[in-house]
Parts: C-alpha cells; sequence; structure tokens
C-alpha cells in the first residue's frame, strides 16, 4: 500500500491569506513549502479558524495543476478547552472545502459566535466545555479530532499526566493523539487505540514538516486519510 508523509498541525502566519500580492508569507509560499520537505498532507489549523483553509487549499490545487507535486490539504482548527483543572487542546479536522462552513456548525454547537473572539485574540482564546463532547460535536460535523501534543508541559501541567486523556484516547470520534517526544512514546504505545501522530505546530514556514507522520493508505484523500487513523496506520517521525 502506499505511504504518504503528513503534517497535521501548522498554523499560518499572520498576513492577509486571501490576497494574491500581500507582503509575507502567501498561501502559495506554504504549499511549496510543504512539498519542498516532502509532505503530501498538511494540515491548517490556525486557532478557532478556519478562515485561512480555503486560500491555502486554493493554492495547493494551482500548483498541482502548474505540474507540481501534489498536496492534500486538511482544514480545520485548534481548540483550546478547559475542563476543570486540565486543559485540552483539540485539533478539529475536516475535508477542505467544506471546512469553513463545518467549522462554523460546530462553533455554533459549542454555543460561541462566529468568529468567537476577534482575529488577534484567537490564539489566547480558552473556553469551558467537555472535550469528550466537543470530539462528537466534530463528528457530527463531518470532521474527526486529534489529541493535541499531549507531552508538551504548560508549566506543570501535561494532559499525558491526567485522567481525562484515557477518556480521550477510547472515544470514537477522536482518531489519534499527537505526540511531540520520542521519550514518550513508548509510554503511548501500551494503549489499544488511537493512532499514534507527530506533527509540526508549525507557526512558521522553517517549521512546517519539522514532526511527520507516515500514513499507509491506498490514495491520497481525506476519506482514505480517516479510514487509515481509525486503523492506526500510521507512524510519527518525531526530532
Amino acid at each position: 500500500m502506499p505511504a504518504f508523509t503528513a503534517d497535521f498541525h501548522s498554523h499560518t502566519p499572520t498576513v492577509a491569506v486571501d490576497c494574491s500580492d500581500c507582503r509575507g508569507t502567501s498561501p502559495r509560499d506554504i504549499v511549496e513549502r510543504a512539498a519542498a520537505v516532502g509532505l503530501d498532507i498538511l494540515a491548517i489549523t490556525d486557532h478557532f479558524s478556519a478562515d485561512a483553509v480555503g486560500a491555502v487549499a486554493r493554492a495547493a490545487r494551482d500548483m498541482a495543476e502548474e505540474g507540481g507535486r501534489r498536496l492534500l490539504v486538511i482544514g480545520g482548527a485548534e481548540l483550546k478547552i478547559r475542563s476543570g483543572a486540565d486543559e485540552v487542546h483539540l485539533l478539529a479536522l475536516f475535508e477542505a472545502d467544506r471546512a469553513r462552513g463545518d467549522f462554523a456548525t460546530l462553533l455554533g454547537l459549542m454555543g460561541l459566535p462566529d468568529p468567537p473572539a476577534p482575529e488577534e485574540a484567537l490564539s489566547q482564546l480558552e473556553v469551558d466545555g467537555n472535550p469528550l463532547e466537543i470530539c462528537r460535536m466534530v463528528c457530527r460535523c463531518g470532521g474527526f479530532t486529534i489529541v493535541a501534543h499531549v507531552d508538551t508541559a504548560f508549566g506543570e501541567y501535561r494532559l499525558l499526566d491526567s485522567e481525562l486523556l484515557e477518556g480521550l484516547m477510547f472515544d470514537s470520534c477522536a482518531l489519534a493523539v499527537e505526540v511531540c517526544h520520542s521519550t514518550e512514546y513508548a509510554q503511548l504505545m501500551h494503549h489499544a487505540a488511537p493512532a499514534m501522530i507527530g506533527s509540526s505546530d508549525s507557526h512558521s514556514l522553517d517549521d512546517i514538516g519539522s514532526r511527520k507522520t507516515i500514513v499507509a493508505m491506498p490514495d491520497l484523500s481525506y476519506e482514505s486519510l480517516r479510514i487509515a487513523l481509525q486503523r492506526r496506520s500510521s507512524v510519527p517521525i518525531l526530532s
């Protein structure tokens, strides 16, 4: 079966991504960088926003039509959820062409306005909620969830050390857990589910693909990716 290289967690630099002549980083810069570092799949996961997904997906299609390497863009957003003493970061992922509408539906189910905060405040936004229920809301909107950087410390807190992670790992709507450090990978492997993935959590062009995942699947499509993660057909490549 073919193997494809994915980065499931990337943030677009702060630019007007929908303009063709904007200064700084453009959607084309993003997709060309992803192709240059060997990615076949790139998820755009800005904080509480799917606004950049369409522009990046169009740039990927243009690159492919001009003879460049094909890149599958996945659309979504990173959600910071506070649940009691726990802080959970969820990647809500959707098919790129539907991502903006599906994410707006998700915000409505969460009881949030669209947008949920001014653009400059989105990266710091944190909402109270039940992470398990939000994973199921993502499913209802046609997407799937990855539990992000579970082994990253925020002060003295790590989700890896919380009992909440066990419930998230065995929820059918959370298809993968993102690990950042190879020293923690073995600790998580004793669980029966779900898939383990590595991602860059990039906020700049240089960081795209700095951590990635090899996914075995029959073709380069959103639905094949979803099925591959359900079958745990992925191997994280951590650096």
